[in-house]
């Protein structure tokens, strides 16, 4: 059961630790362990990360947190790439391996790690009927090996999740229409689950196989998209249930995070938007600085990475962008003696305030805080 701490009349969810999906700009908790209220004083922004060493768009879903990721596959101009590129936080330098297919516009293990990735379906040409496969590799710090066992379905512009040992295939594309099947990985082979409730491609897809999240995509019936889509479907590890619909309807966005805290960023036509999750509804964020389809992804609702993709200059980017949200505390303040009064006195107020930038400083007697913030949001309590 959640306890709770007063703060200005309200009450304030108390924990050990701070929770993992705090991204919404005016959320505040204590902190049991450091004594602390804290709040959330921006709802994230993107700054430029290193560079890729080639050009990338389409590549697998991306692999591994933001500060230890890796780019698989993708296309360079009109040509499949088949070698990675490995992420420390601070540049990134191609990795051991190459792919035994070269690739673009497969399925990806987005919980996976640089040392246990798992790729499947996509194609090597483009147009990218002629090349598509189901083809299933899968990466061990050293090299890609290729499984026996196939994709029952060959697609491409599939979505993927999960990790090497559980993974999630679903939705994509084959001559003729979307697809809305899904497939589950059990480490060995490919098992059908329960499909879509609308077939689509070029998804923002995160989480795990039993939890995991799809946002947009498109429909396509034979090279045009006739319904770009702003729908979002969560998959329970049994069935697809929808829930709410993106603030912006596109295609070929990326997405990071969880299925209960994630963040969709770029899509087609190269825009810059940039939305967050919280399990139900979707709200508006930080835009990109560089508006991009296409892309690589990977990390966290608070933590990600978006990797090369398209843009209206250029079909193959090398720019990364990072977004961060960070915390800040707020800190108890402490009494000290100070002057007495020239004349005793009584029924003096016991709160005070005053705003400048934009900020409000409230002095709380009874609680003996001092907290800044930017307004924060209490209604959201």
């Amino acid at each position: 059961m959640s306890t709770y701490k007063e703060l200005f009349g309200k009450y304030v969810q108390s924990l050990a630790a701070d929770p993992t999906n705090a991204e919404a700009e005016g959320q505040i908790w204590y902190n049991t362990t450091s004594n602390t209220f804290k709040t959330i004083l921006s709802s994230g922004a993107w700054s430029s990360g290193g560079a890729l060493t080639n050009k990338r768009r389409n590549p697998a879903q991306g692999v591994g947190p933001s500060t230890a990721s890796m780019s698989i596959g993708g296309m360079d101009g009109s040509t499949a790439l088949a070698f990675n590129e490995q992420y420390n936080g601070t540049s990134w330098s191609e990795g051991s391996g190459a792919l035994n297919t070269a690739r673009q516009s497969m399925g990806g293990t987005t919980a996976g790690s640089q040392t246990a990735a798992l790729v499947f379906g996509g194609t090597s040409s483009e147009p990218s009927t002629a090349g598509m496969t189901a083809a299933t590799e899968s990466y061990d710090g050293s090299a890609f090996s290729t499984s026996p066992y196939s994709m029952v379905t060959a697609r491409y512009n599939l979505g993927g999740c999960g990790t090497q040992g559980a993974a999630l295939g679903f939705g994509g594309y084959r001559p003729g229409a979307q697809q809305s099947e899904s497939e589950e990985w059990n480490g060995s082979g490919w098992v059908e689950g329960n499909n879509m409730l609308t077939g689509r491609l070029g998804m923002g897809t995160c989480g795990t196989q039993t939890a995991a999240l799809a946002c947009n995509g498109y429909v396509d019936t034979g090279g045009s998209p006739t319904g770009v889509k702003d729908l979002t479907e969560e998959y329970d590890g049994t069935s697809w249930t929808s829930s709410g619909t993106n603030l912006v309807a596109t295609y070929g966005n990326g997405a990071a995070g969880t299925q209960t805290s994630a963040i969709s960023f770029g899509g087609s036509p190269d825009i810059t938007t940039t939305t967050g999750y919280d399990g139900t509804t979707w709200s508006a964020r930080s835009s990109l600085a560089t508006g991009r389809d296409f892309v690589g992804m990977s990390g966290s609702a608070t933590g990600a990475l978006c990797v090369g993709g398209n843009a209206p200059s250029d079909a193959g980017l090398t720019t990364v962008e990072e977004w961060d949200v960070s915390t800040t505390v707020v800190v108890p303040a402490a009494w000290s003696s100070g002057g007495n009064l020239n004349a005793p006195r009584d029924s003096l107020s016991t709160a005070a305030q005053a705003t400048q930038n934009g900020l409000i400083l409230q002095l709380c007697l009874h609680l003996d805080i001092l907290v800044v913030g930017l307004e924060l949001k209490l209604q959201q309590l």
